[in-house]
């Protein structure tokens, strides 16, 4: 479903900064033009003049998108028939060191236990093969079994579903999908009984070795573009959350700029380092704190080793 939506969305409406510089060869202008301001959603990584434009050519039945469209929502149609209720940060079976399960965990992907029969011995010094512990580094190689006991892939699916929904919902004007789309967002983020807790305090955590590590961070990447999601959300009759989800995202961006794990990866100089930017920026501009993401676009780390790609997040 995340592939389906994301395909749309490269296809028919690019990444702010990253069009044809060639703008005699850019077809994204050729688009219906001028669309109304009331149909245009307020995204930040999006662009939402162009999904305006390519909802005005889906009403009107342009050929030319109805197999991306049949798809996306073949892929919604999908989504609403699933069992849900375990998308949450409460279904895991485990209970972080906080004793409160609505924090997230995490496991960091490439770590596994010392004594694991998929690497042979000899094994590594200090290695208690009664409780494989502590757990060990084997770089590219994901301990899949492990990552599922935890929260990363419910965040997944959540994240996904509400983006091929909210889009679903935008493109069709199908208030079903934006509902189940919100109900999603809400049983995540907000509901009392089921949302999680604005950190990552014990996310890639690592057994043995610590409770949670700043690489984890890079985890919730998957809600950059669910925050345009929610904005396009927002022009749905039936959206009323809207100030709950900017206070979670407003604590969730607290998070990132004071805690210890938060500081540690915004001093990261490599990909981490560049979605921690991403994500904190485009939170930020969510909760109505537009200094705070200035203050991200005036520290962009050009100097890290990543030139040739910029990303624009207005």
């Amino acid at each position: 479903m995340a592939r389906v939506a994301l395909v749309l969305i490269v296809v028919l409406c690019p990444v702010n900064g990253l069009r044809e510089r060639d703008r005699g060869l850019n077809r994204w202008s050729q688009l219906a033009t001028d669309p109304s301001p009331a149909d245009v959603p307020q995204t930040f990584a999006w662009d939402g003049k162009l999904l305006a434009a390519v909802r005005a050519r889906v009403l009107k039945g342009d050929a030319d998108l109805k197999p991306a469209v049949a798809a996306l929502v073949r892929s919604a149609d999908s989504i609403m028939k699933l069992d849900t209720s375990k998308w949450t940060v409460m279904a895991k079976n485990y209970t972080p060191p906080s004793g409160d399960k609505h924090d997230y965990m995490s496991v960091a992907i490439y770590y596994w236990p010392c004594n694991s029969p998929h690497f042979p011995p000899p094994y590594p010094a200090g290695c208690n093969t009664s409780t494989g512990l502590p757990w060990v580094s084997h770089d590219g190689v994901v301990d899949t079994a492990a990552v599922e006991k935890f929260d990363s892939e419910p965040l997944g699916h959540m994240a996904a579903a509400v983006m091929t929904l909210a889009l679903s919902a935008y493109l069709l004007n199908n208030e079903t999908f934006a509902q189940r789309s919100q109900m999603l967002a809400h049983q995540w983020f907000w509901q009392e009984s089921t949302m999680m807790n604005p950190n990552l305090n014990y996310a890639a955590f690592r057994p043995g070795i610590n409770a949670g590590d700043a690489s984890g961070i890079i985890g919730t990447v998957r809600l950059v573009h669910l925050i345009d999601a929610l904005q396009i959300l927002k022009l749905s009759k039936s959206f009323s959350e809207q100030t709950e989800l900017q206070s979670w995202f407003s604590q969730y961006s607290e998070w990132l700029t004071d805690s210890h794990l938060g500081k540690g990866e915004s001093r990261a100089k490599n990909n981490h380092g560049t979605w921690y930017d991403a994500q904190l920026q485009n939170y930020a501009l969510y909760a109505g704190k537009p200094s705070v993401a200035k203050t991200v676009a005036m520290q962009a780390r050009l100097g890290n080793g990543i030139h040739d790609t910029l990303v624009e997040y207005r």
